[in-house]
């Protein structure tokens, strides 16, 4: 199956018994760091973004 289920325990118990959850039922899962789940907000919202608007050159090299 290609998709997947992301999950957010609101606290240390909660993940406790996700995670435990997870181990017995045998589901494969990983947990993420926080700076993987930002590089994967940043993709969500690289998705998104709408690509055939264009910058403008003079705008750009302002900055």
């Amino acid at each position: 199956m290609n998709t997947a289920i992301l999950v957010t325990p609101k606290d240390k118990s909660e993940f406790n018994f996700i995670s435990e959850f997870f181990k017995k039922t045998k589901i494969k899962s990983k947990v993420l760091s926080i700076e993987e789940l930002e590089d994967f907000g940043l993709g969500l919202l690289m998705q998104e973004a709408d690509r055939n608007d264009k910058a403008n050159k003079e705008a750009v090299l302002k900055k």
